[in-house]
């Protein structure tokens, strides 16, 4: 549980230093990981979810996006787009850039999209979203090995990735790149 909390605390941005071994030359800044979910967690570990938690958890998701765009050392924010358990998680540890805000969330439709893209554009950040087109049969499958906690209705999965086919990211929005996760299980 202990290594858990590490991580989230980690991955948030909130601890820079990374392990032994994989420390960053002092000229470039740890990517930082900013994501709804995290607030969710219980001092225990426990995922808790409620409609008051996640309004107040994405208030202060957004909160520590604006900290980000105040940060010199913060250039980019990448917006993660793909259904529950498609991997965005799992590409973040895998495909980390130094001074990226990486919003780990489904961001399934423009409207969900526009505020991120907004904050990052008035603090002169770039932003570049990768859309997790992972198959929703694999979705499923990964979803169903989750903890009672953290497992997402199939419906809601079946209903997000509709959305998601329906209103997909467009450079129009606002984003200065648009690529492709992996499929990959």
């Amino acid at each position: 549980m202990q290594d858990l909390l590490e991580d989230l605390r980690r991955l948030s941005g909130l601890d820079n230093l990374g392990k032994r071994g994989n420390m960053l030359p002092m000229n470039e800044s740890a990517p930082a990981i900013v994501s709804p979910d995290n607030y969710l967690l219980t001092k225990d570990g426990e995922y808790v979810w409620s409609p008051d938690r996640v309004k107040e958890a994405w208030r202060k998701s957004y909160e520590a996006l604006k900290a980000h765009g105040k940060d010199p050392k913060y250039n980019k924010v990448v917006l993660m787009v793909g259904i529950p358990a498609s991997g965005k998680s799992t590409w973040i540890k895998r495909n980390k850039e130094p001074g990226a805000v990486y919003f780990d969330a489904t961001f399934t439709n423009q409207r969900a999209r526009k505020p991120v893209i907004k904050m990052a554009k008035d603090h002169g950040m770039k932003v570049d979203a990768v859309v997790m087109d992972t198959p929703i049969n694999v979705c499923k499958d990964r979803n169903a090995c989750r903890t009672a906690d953290r497992a997402v209705p199939g419906d809601v999965i079946e209903r997000m990735a509709s959305q998601l086919a329906g209103d997909p990211p467009k450079m129009g929005e606002g984003f200065d790149n648009i690529r492709r996760g992996s499929k990959s299980p």
